[in-house]
Protein backbone atom coordinates (compact mmCIF):
# COMPACT_ATOMS: atom_id res chain seq x y z
CA UNK A 1 0.00 0.00 0.00
CA UNK A 2 2.85 2.45 0.75
CA UNK A 3 4.25 1.89 -2.74
CA UNK A 4 0.87 2.80 -4.24
CA UNK A 5 0.86 6.03 -2.22
CA UNK A 6 4.22 6.99 -3.71
CA UNK A 7 2.96 6.51 -7.26
CA UNK A 8 -0.47 8.08 -6.98
CA UNK A 9 -1.07 10.16 -3.87
CA UNK A 10 -4.47 11.31 -5.12
CA UNK A 11 -5.93 7.83 -5.20
CA UNK A 12 -8.69 8.08 -2.61
CA UNK A 13 -9.23 4.33 -2.57
CA UNK A 14 -5.70 3.82 -1.25
CA UNK A 15 -6.32 6.24 1.61
CA UNK A 16 -9.60 4.54 2.47
CA UNK A 17 -7.91 1.14 2.43
CA UNK A 18 -4.95 2.33 4.52
CA UNK A 19 -7.23 3.93 7.11
CA UNK A 20 -9.42 0.83 7.25
CA UNK A 21 -6.44 -1.51 7.54
CA UNK A 22 -4.95 0.46 10.42
CA UNK A 23 -8.34 0.66 12.13
CA UNK A 24 -8.74 -3.13 11.95
CA UNK A 25 -5.26 -3.45 13.43
CA UNK A 26 -6.32 -0.98 16.15
CA UNK A 27 -3.57 1.43 15.09
CA UNK A 28 -5.84 4.41 15.39
CA UNK A 29 -3.20 7.15 15.17
CA UNK A 30 -2.18 5.80 11.77
CA UNK A 31 -5.81 5.25 10.74
CA UNK A 32 -6.72 8.85 11.56
CA UNK A 33 -3.61 10.11 9.75
CA UNK A 34 -4.86 8.54 6.51
CA UNK A 35 -8.44 9.65 7.16
CA UNK A 36 -7.25 13.22 7.55
CA UNK A 37 -5.27 12.91 4.30
CA UNK A 38 -8.39 11.52 2.67
CA UNK A 39 -10.42 14.47 3.93
CA UNK A 40 -7.82 16.88 2.50
CA UNK A 41 -8.04 15.27 -0.92
CA UNK A 42 -11.80 14.88 -0.95
CA UNK A 43 -12.51 18.14 0.84
CA UNK A 44 -16.00 18.65 -0.55
CA UNK A 45 -17.30 15.08 -0.25
CA UNK A 46 -18.61 12.97 2.59
CA UNK A 47 -16.06 10.17 2.09
CA UNK A 48 -13.52 11.23 4.73
CA UNK A 49 -16.23 11.98 7.27
CA UNK A 50 -17.84 8.58 6.67
CA UNK A 51 -14.57 6.70 7.12
CA UNK A 52 -13.62 8.61 10.26
CA UNK A 53 -17.09 8.24 11.78
CA UNK A 54 -17.02 4.52 10.98
CA UNK A 55 -13.76 4.14 12.86
CA UNK A 56 -15.20 5.96 15.86
CA UNK A 57 -18.35 3.83 15.73
CA UNK A 58 -16.29 0.61 15.56
CA UNK A 59 -14.56 1.75 18.75
CA UNK A 60 -17.92 2.30 20.44
CA UNK A 61 -17.47 6.08 20.36
CA UNK A 62 -20.89 7.10 19.07
CA UNK A 63 -20.55 10.68 20.32
CA UNK A 64 -17.31 11.19 18.39
CA UNK A 65 -18.91 9.66 15.29
CA UNK A 66 -21.86 12.04 15.70
CA UNK A 67 -19.50 15.01 15.99
CA UNK A 68 -17.59 13.93 12.89
CA UNK A 69 -20.64 13.59 10.66
CA UNK A 70 -22.17 16.75 12.12
CA UNK A 71 -19.03 18.57 10.99
CA UNK A 72 -19.48 17.23 7.46
CA UNK A 73 -23.16 18.15 7.48
CA UNK A 74 -22.36 21.70 8.59
CA UNK A 75 -19.91 22.01 5.68
CA UNK A 76 -22.62 20.84 3.26
CA UNK A 77 -20.36 18.32 1.55
CA UNK A 78 -21.60 16.22 -1.36
CA UNK A 79 -23.11 12.89 -0.35
CA UNK A 80 -24.65 14.55 2.69
CA UNK A 81 -27.51 12.03 2.82
CA UNK A 82 -25.00 9.36 3.85
CA UNK A 83 -23.89 11.56 6.74
CA UNK A 84 -27.46 12.01 7.93
CA UNK A 85 -27.95 8.24 7.76
CA UNK A 86 -24.78 7.50 9.74
CA UNK A 87 -25.65 10.09 12.34
CA UNK A 88 -29.17 8.65 12.56
CA UNK A 89 -27.66 5.21 13.11
CA UNK A 90 -25.46 6.58 15.88
CA UNK A 91 -28.41 8.30 17.54
CA UNK A 92 -30.37 5.06 17.29
CA UNK A 93 -27.50 3.16 18.92
CA UNK A 94 -27.54 5.52 21.91
CA UNK A 95 -31.35 5.40 22.03
CA UNK A 96 -31.87 9.05 21.07
CA UNK A 97 -34.88 8.16 18.96
CA UNK A 98 -36.10 11.69 18.30
CA UNK A 99 -32.82 12.77 16.74
CA UNK A 100 -32.54 9.51 14.82
CA UNK A 101 -36.02 10.09 13.38
CA UNK A 102 -35.07 13.65 12.40
CA UNK A 103 -31.98 12.45 10.54
CA UNK A 104 -33.76 9.60 8.75
CA UNK A 105 -36.48 12.07 7.77
CA UNK A 106 -33.79 14.29 6.27
CA UNK A 107 -32.45 11.33 4.26
CA UNK A 108 -35.97 10.68 2.97
CA UNK A 109 -36.36 14.35 2.01
CA UNK A 110 -33.12 14.12 0.02
CA UNK A 111 -33.75 10.66 -1.50
CA UNK A 112 -37.47 9.86 -1.46
CA UNK A 113 -36.97 6.27 -2.68
CA UNK A 114 -34.54 5.29 0.09
CA UNK A 115 -36.08 2.12 1.53
CA UNK A 116 -33.35 1.79 4.14
CA UNK A 117 -34.13 5.22 5.59
CA UNK A 118 -37.81 4.30 5.91
CA UNK A 119 -36.83 1.03 7.56
CA UNK A 120 -34.42 2.71 10.02
CA UNK A 121 -36.93 5.44 10.84
CA UNK A 122 -39.52 2.72 11.39
CA UNK A 123 -37.19 1.05 13.89
CA UNK A 124 -36.80 4.36 15.70
CA UNK A 125 -40.56 4.89 15.85
CA UNK A 126 -41.05 1.30 17.01
CA UNK A 127 -38.57 1.62 19.85
CA UNK A 128 -39.82 5.05 20.88
CA UNK A 129 -43.41 3.80 20.80
CA UNK A 130 -42.49 0.77 22.91
CA UNK A 131 -40.58 2.95 25.40
CA UNK A 132 -43.36 5.52 25.69
CA UNK A 133 -46.31 3.12 25.26
CA UNK A 134 -47.45 5.33 22.38
CA UNK A 135 -49.65 3.77 19.69
CA UNK A 136 -49.19 6.80 17.42
CA UNK A 137 -45.50 5.91 17.18
CA UNK A 138 -46.45 2.30 16.41
CA UNK A 139 -48.68 3.56 13.58
CA UNK A 140 -45.78 5.60 12.18
CA UNK A 141 -43.49 2.56 12.45
CA UNK A 142 -46.02 0.42 10.57
CA UNK A 143 -46.32 3.07 7.84
CA UNK A 144 -42.54 3.28 7.44
CA UNK A 145 -42.06 -0.48 7.36
CA UNK A 146 -44.81 -0.69 4.74
CA UNK A 147 -43.12 1.99 2.64
CA UNK A 148 -39.76 0.19 2.95
CA UNK A 149 -41.45 -2.96 1.67
CA UNK A 150 -42.85 -1.08 -1.34
CA UNK A 151 -39.49 0.43 -2.22
CA UNK A 152 -36.99 -2.31 -1.48
CA UNK A 153 -35.93 -5.41 -3.34
CA UNK A 154 -33.26 -6.15 -0.72
CA UNK A 155 -34.12 -9.43 1.01
CA UNK A 156 -32.73 -8.35 4.38
CA UNK A 157 -34.66 -5.10 4.47
CA UNK A 158 -37.84 -6.84 3.31
CA UNK A 159 -37.52 -9.67 5.84
CA UNK A 160 -36.87 -7.30 8.74
CA UNK A 161 -39.55 -4.83 7.64
CA UNK A 162 -42.12 -7.65 7.63
CA UNK A 163 -40.86 -8.89 11.00
CA UNK A 164 -40.91 -5.51 12.72
CA UNK A 165 -44.16 -4.41 11.09
CA UNK A 166 -45.73 -7.52 12.62
CA UNK A 167 -44.13 -6.69 15.96
CA UNK A 168 -45.54 -3.18 15.79
CA UNK A 169 -49.01 -4.56 15.18
CA UNK A 170 -48.68 -6.91 18.16
CA UNK A 171 -47.52 -4.08 20.42
CA UNK A 172 -50.57 -2.04 19.39
CA UNK A 173 -52.84 -4.88 20.47
CA UNK A 174 -51.36 -5.11 23.97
Amino acid sequence: CDRALNFNTLDLIVYINKASLYAVQKKYVDAFYYVNKLKELSFNTSVGYIVKASIYASRGEANNAISEVSDGISKRVTGIEALYRIRGNCYLSVRDFERAINDYTKVIELVQSDASAYYQRGLSYLQMGYRDKNNDMQDKAIADFTEALKLSQDKNIRYNAYLFRGGSLVLKLE
